[in-house]
């Protein structure tokens, strides 16, 4: 029952940071009140001197690191369950420039089974040593990866925030000055307020379609993705016009009208302090609707942050991080006014240390991850039933190794025999039919 309650809270505590970021997302526009207002929108955002943090910028760099070095993971773990039992592994991946070995060996009770695999000239190679009869591999991996074209991409993105701010309307921003109380302290702010409509939506749909009707070349791109979503069922072999693709935009348009009889949907505020964002609000419109609060405040290199969430009649969620002692700061997490977890997170030198546990019956609970500045770690899970210990290292490398692949088989040909025993100890990862292969691979989070 408590293994249960914690995987409710932790659940409960990822959708709220999913929404929070969604939302924070949704409404970003790109010196009247509307300039203000999407400068000071910008940096509540992230967006600060022309510098962006993002998912992109990170990937680009890591891109650049594989471009130039070849590095090993190494992942060790342990885990004792009380229902599962025992188990074991061990997983070494190399990657490079187009390039990746993986070799992974795993104990659970009484079996044992050890994985390689390779992925070269644009071949995913596998192989279950003992256990199936033949080295497979999966051809023209790179169509299964799910790519996109960076530059159509881009070009969408930058669409969406040109409509944003074009669907901004000066009459709804509001600039004054409040005093807010943020960790006892109380702050002399700039208020930046902004209430968005659904006419706010609406003109945001017109002025994005718009766009992409005054881009004479991103037709193609669009109506191939329409082909390939299969909305034109056995004409998805058919290549669409301009006009035609502008045609299904106007309808978009047409479909959004609808949008302008949502009346207000939120309040976003941004309170400025010494010209930064001190805290970030978004009111949601209707009855027991949520209000999300961001506070962030970093005092004489010491941090403090704060997500609430609440309604008019309780505080549903609320997560704190203060940093009282600079390099070392503490965590709680409520639920419905009650605490659920404390813990600290610790710098020393570039490594770092995060403690989470349960409060009350759940005190014996926790997790602790260790980062060191050398790209090693450790990660540390003990509940009522579970006992999980993981290493992990990331380093450079000379080489990355191959796999003896003579004699192997497409998948396509793969025998009976062997698809049973893939399915027995993978399930879906491998499909049965080769057009149903999907990948999204992606590294991510690597401090390298």
């Amino acid at each position: 029952m408590k293994n249960k309650k914690g995987l409710i809270i932790f659940s409960i505590i990822g959708t709220v940071l999913v929404v929070a970021g969604i939302l924070l997302f949704i409404f970003l526009p790109k010196k009247s009140n509307k300039e203000l207002y999407i400068s000071a929108l910008k940096k509540s955002l992230g967006f600060v001197s022309g510098e962006e943090v993002s998912a992109e910028s990170s990937f680009k760099a890591i891109q650049e690191k594989l471009e130039k070095s070849n590095y090993k993971l190494t992942i060790n773990s342990e885990s004792r369950q009380d229902e599962a039992g025992y188990s074991k592994s061990q997983s070494v991946l190399y990657f490079g420039k187009d390039k990746a070995y993986f070799k992974g060996s795993k104990e659970e009770n009484d079996l044992t089974y050890v994985i390689e695999s390779m992925f070269k000239n644009d071949k995913l190679y596998f192989n279950i040593k003992d256990v199936l009869e033949n080295i497979y591999y999966i051809d023209k991996i790179s169509e299964y990866m799910n790519s996109s074209d960076d530059s159509f991409s881009n070009k969408i993105a930058e669409y969406m925030c040109d409509a944003f701010v074009d669907a901004l309307n000066s009459k709804d921003v509001t600039i004054g000055y409040s005093d807010k109380k943020i960790n006892d302290v109380t702050y002399k702010t700039t208020l930046h307020s902004y209430s968005f409509t659904g006419e706010t939506l609406y003109d945001f749909v017109v002025s994005f379609v718009k766009n992409l009707q005054d881009d004479k070349e991103i037709y193609k791109e669009i109506g191939k993705y329409v082909a390939e979503s299969g909305v034109l069922g056995d004409f998805k072999d058919m290549k669409l016009t301009r006009d035609q693709v502008n045609e299904m935009l106007n309808e978009v348009i047409k479909g959004a009208e609808s949008l302008k009889q949502l009346g207000s949907l939120a309040l976003y505020n941004i309170y400025m302090y010494n010209d930064e964002p001190i805290c970030t609000e978004i009111i949601i419109t209707g009855q027991d609707a949520p209000t999300i609060t961001l506070y962030n405040i970093n005092d004489n290199d010491k941090q403090y942050v704060q997500l609430l969430v609440s309604n008019s009649y309780s505080e549903m969620f609320n997560f704190v991080y203060n940093e009282k002692i600079k390099g070392t700061g503490e965590i709680s997490v409520y639920q419905d006014g009650k605490q659920i977890i404390e813990g600290y997170i610790k710098e020393d030198n570039g490594s770092y240390e995060i403690k989470l546990n349960g409060v009350g019956d759940t005190a014996d609970n926790y997790i602790l991850l260790t980062m060191k500045d050398d790209n090693s770690g450790t990660i540390k899970i003990v509940s009522d039933t579970n006992n999980i210990n993981v290493t992990y290292k990331v380093e450079k490398v000379d080489e990355i190794p191959e796999m003896d692949v003579k004699g192997s088989k497409p998948y396509e040909e793969i025998t009976p025999s062997d698809e049973s025993k893939i399915q027995e100890i993978f399930g879906m990862f491998f499909p049965s039919k080769k057009n149903e292969i999907s990948y999204d691979y992606g590294f991510e989070g690597l401090g390298m």
